[in-house]
C-alpha cells in the first residue's frame, strides 16, 4: 500500500475529516488532499512536502519512517551537478605576460606606505614640539579662588542687593559666596526708598545692616543724574582741575621825591617846600 492510501485509510478509520486534520496540524487542506492522492504537482517544494507528510502521519498515529521512504521512492531528490572550474592554462615557455609585473606594483605600494608613515611621524613630532613650546612660553595664571560670605539685612526687607552690578537677590541675603577683593560697589534698592550706595572691602566675611530712607524729590533727581552720568561715560574719570600758577608780584613803582609831588588843593606851599627856597616878600616902604 502506498503512503497516500495508508494516510487516507488511517484518517477514515479514526473518523476524522480533512478539515479536522487541517485544523489540528495547521496544514492547508489542499496539501493534505494532495498527499492522500499522491499528487506531487499540487504539493510545495520537496522539503516542505516531506515535513507535511511527517506531521500528517504523526497526527494519525502512524509511523512516518516507511511513509517517508515511499515518498522518496516516488519523488527522489534531484541530483545537483557541480561544475568544476576549468584549470587555467599556463603560458607556453618563451612567451611573455602582458601587463605590469606584480613585484613592481608591490614595490610601489610599499614605497607609498613608507612615505605616508614618515610624513605622519614627522607631522606628529612637529605638533608636539609646537604645543610644548607654547606651553613653556605662555605663563599659566591661576585665578584667586578664595571666597568670602556676605550677610545683609535691610529695613524695610525685600530690597534688591547688587555688588559690582551683580544681582544677589532680595534681602535678607544670607551667606552669599563672593570672590574676595579689596574693593566692591554695594547698592541696595527698594521702590519708594532712597538707594543705598557704599564702597566696601570684601577681604573677609561681612555682616551688614542697611536702613533705607524714604524717597524725596531731591533724592530722585540725584539718582537720575547719577544714572545718566554712569550710562554716558562709565569708564572715563572726571577731568582734573588744572593747577593755577601763582601770579608773580610786581615791584612797587618808585615814589617821586617831595619836590615833584603835586600839592594838594587848599594846602599852603610853605608846608611842601623849605622856607629857604621860597622867595621873600618885598619890604614895605
Amino acid at each position: 500500500m502506498s503512503f497516500g492510501n495508508e494516510l487516507k485509510a488511517a484518517r477514515e478509520g479514526l473518523g476524522l475529516s480533512i478539515q479536522d486534520v487541517a485544523q489540528s496540524t495547521k496544514i492547508r487542506s489542499d496539501y493534505l488532499k494532495a498527499l492522500e492522492a499522491e499528487d506531487f504537482a499540487a504539493l510545495p517544494e520537496r522539503p516542505f512536502a516531506r515535513s507535511y507528510l511527517q506531521n500528517f502521519a504523526r497526527e494519525l498515529r502512524l509511523d512516518s519512517a516507511p511513509l517517508l521512504r515511499d515518498f522518496d521512492r516516488q519523488l527522489p531528490q534531484p541530483k545537483v551537478q557541480t561544475q568544476r572550474p576549468e584549470p587555467r592554462s599556463r603560458p607556453a615557455a618563451g612567451t611573455r605576460r602582458s601587463g605590469v609585473p606584480g613585484g613592481v606594483i608591490g614595490g610601489i605600494l610599499g614605497g607609498l606606505l613608507l612615505l605616508g608613515l614618515v610624513g605622519y611621524v614627522g607631522y606628529t613630532a612637529y605638533q608636539s614640539r609646537t604645543v610644548r613650546s607654547a606651553a613653556q612660553t605662555t605663563p599659566v595664571t591661576l585665578p584667586n579662588t578664595r571666597q568670602v560670605r556676605l550677610n545683609l539685612v535691610s529695613s524695610p526687607g525685600g530690597a534688591r542687593v547688587y555688588v559690582d552690578n551683580r544681582y544677589l537677590g532680595l534681602t535678607p541675603v544670607k551667606n552669599f559666596p563672593l570672590d574676595a577683593r579689596p574693593k566692591a560697589a554695594l547698592r541696595v534698592e527698594y521702590s519708594g526708598r532712597q538707594s543705598y550706595r557704599e564702597s566696601i572691602a570684601l577681604t573677609a566675611n561681612r555682616n551688614l545692616a542697611v536702613t533705607l530712607l524714604p524717597e524725596t524729590a531731591a533724592s530722585r533727581a540725584a539718582e537720575k543724574l547719577a544714572a545718566q552720568q554712569a550710562a554716558a561715560n562709565p569708564a572715563t574719570p572726571a577731568p582734573a582741575t588744572p593747577a593755577v600758577k601763582p601770579a608773580t608780584p610786581r615791584p612797587a613803582a618808585p615814589r617821586p621825591p617831595a619836590l615833584l609831588r603835586r600839592p594838594q588843593q587848599g594846602r599852603p606851599l610853605r608846608r611842601l617846600f623849605p622856607r629857604r627856597l621860597l622867595p621873600r616878600p618885598p619890604a614895605s616902604g
